[in-house]
Formats: structure tokens, sequence, C-alpha cells
């Protein structure tokens, strides 16, 4: 057994549709922002038990297993930092936030860098601790370079609620993307599976033995090189948007990961004015319940000056 104080344990039913799936890749999906690696290792120092079992970390699973994981406490406690953020909503329950890009969400192994959650607990008095003492208030993430709206729980109360609501699929969160080249339908669904690529912990696939993704798009408007979109996801998979429009052949601009070695978009305006890239992926919309009240509440976030800017980059080339 790893050495160090237990931070908390999570206990997980395996369902049917991830019969044949390596243990070690199972927990990745069902821990974003941790990868297969970061389990394997996990695995091995007997921090996981199948069944009440230790086993290796490319067991594969047959369905229904119970599943625990204890996680570690990180060595170094995370502490406040100040990071500049936008506040949208706030009340002694939740906020609701702008995150910023180029920002990872939470502590990850290896990770150096101030995250989001130093910003957070900067900024507000009291934060949730379900997650975890290293991500205080996280109900859900965003990936790092995608910016835009994020639910924060202030109580412990509002962050079981909130977590049974995105369970249950009664979160409804949209997002803006635009895609390279000319999409020939109005809207669409893709319905794929999603598994982590075999060869590269930090990528995901569409394959038969991934679990069910199902996004919505509908676009915005078609540019002469580009589309403009806005997508609904009805799973919460890793990757789930970029890969599944890469998947029907339209990359998510500035998308490093699933770009499909396309070519690399221009940094210039006609008016000399530089347009730095970055990944055009932006949660624009969410609707949920609040925890106390149950009123609907909804929230939308236009999109940064950044991404703006490529829409008007877009449009230049008409």
């Amino acid at each position: 057994m790893a050495s160090g104080e237990i931070a908390r344990q999570e206990v997980l039913k395996a369902t049917p549709d991830v019969i044949g799936m390596r243990l070690d890749s199972y927990l990745a999906e069902a821990f974003p922002g941790n990868t297969r690696s970061f389990f394997k290792k996990r695995v091995l120092e007997g921090l996981v038990q199948v069944n009440g079992r230790i086993v290796k970390p490319g067991y594969f699973l047959r369905g229904n297993e119970q599943i625990l994981v204890n996680f570690i406490e990180p060595p170094a406690s995370v502490a406040p930092v100040e990071i500049p953020f936008e506040v949208l909503f706030e009340d002694e329950h939740l906020a609701v936030i702008n995150k910023p890009p180029r920002i990872a969400v939470h502590p990850v192994p290896g990770q150096r860098t101030p995250t989001l959650v130093n910003a957070l607990m900067h900024r507000f008095d009291q934060l949730s601790d379900v997650a975890g003492k290293d991500r205080p208030g996280l109900v859900h993430r965003l990936d790092r370079d995608t910016s835009g709206i994020l639910l924060i729980a202030k109580t412990n109360r509002s962050h079981l609620n909130l977590k049974e609501q995105f369970k249950a699929r009664s979160v409804e969160k949209e997002y803006q993307t635009m895609v390279r080249g000319i999409m020939p339908f109005d809207s669409e669904y893709i319905d794929a599976p999603i598994a982590r690529d075999p060869h590269r912990h930090d990528r995901m696939i569409v394959h038969f033995t991934g679990r069910k993704a199902l996004t919505f798009y509908e676009v915005i408007h078609r540019y002469v090189r580009h589309t403009h979109v806005r997508c609904r996801i009805h799973t919460g998979r890793t990757h789930q948007i970029r890969l599944h429009l890469s998947h029907i052949g339209f990359p998510v601009v500035g998308d490093p990961l699933y770009g499909r070695g396309g070519a690399a978009e221009k940094t210039m305006l006609p008016s000399g004015e530089e347009l730095p890239i970055r990944l055009f992926l932006h949660a624009y919309r969410l609707q949920f319940s609040h925890p106390t009240t149950e009123r609907r509440l909804e929230f939308c976030c236009e999109l940064p000056d950044d991404l703006s800017r490529i829409i008007r980059y877009a449009e230049s080339l008409s």
C-alpha cells in the first residue's frame, strides 16, 4: 500500500457497457483529469480493489464489479492564488463563473502551475469538499483550453444535489465552437462510443468498445472555409465534442489533438492584427435547478475576445 493519508474513497459499480474494458482505462474515463498511467500506478500500489481484491491494472472488467478507489492526499496543500476570473452569479449555496482559457481546473500529477482551484480558494470563503481537498467546489470540469461557464458548489449539500442533476442528465450544457470545413447539414446527432486511445493516454478514440456518447450540433453560420456551430452534449465523455466533430470530418479550429493534420491556421488578419489561435471551444450556456429553491436557472456567457477575433478572421476570407 502506498504511504500517505487517504484523502477520499470512491466506490464505482461497473455497468454492462464497460465489459471488456481495462481497469486502468475505465478509471481514467470515470475520473477525467487523471491519466491511465496515473491509475495504473495506483492499482499497482494497492489503492484500487475490485470486489474486495487487489488486481492488476490490465484486469478486464466483466460487469457488475464493485470498484473501490482510494485517493492519496497530495504532498503539497492547495493554496489560494489570485487569478482573475468573472463571477456570473453567486449566493450562499453556489457560484457560476466564467473560466478563463489556458488554465487547468484542478491539480493533476506533474502539475506545477496554479490551477483554477487556487483561484477559487482565493475568491470564495467557503467551498464544498465532497470531491476532495484538492478539488474544492468542483462539481464538473472543463478542459484546460476550454473557456466558459463552470458551476461551483459552496456547500456539501449543494454539491451532492448538483452532482445528482449531472448524473440524471437534467443539466443542459451548450457549447459554441468553430470547425474547419463547411458542414452540409443544419443539425445532426452524432452517436459514437468513445474509448481511450490505447497508444496515447492523452487522446480518446471512437471505438465500438467505448462508452456511449451522444452529441447534438446545430449550425450558427457557414463561412467560406469554416462553420460556426453550437453543440449540446447528452453525455459527458472526455474530449467528446472535439472527438465527435473530428470523427465526422470537421475538426475544431486550434485543436492540437484531433486536428487531423490539417493546414495550420493563419495568424494575421488582413488589417495586420495578430490572431493567436487557441482551441475554439466555449461553454456558452448552462441550465440547472437551484439545489435549495429548485428554481430552474439559466446562464449564458458570450464568446471571449480571442474567439470573436477568429470569427472576424473567418469573415475576412469571404
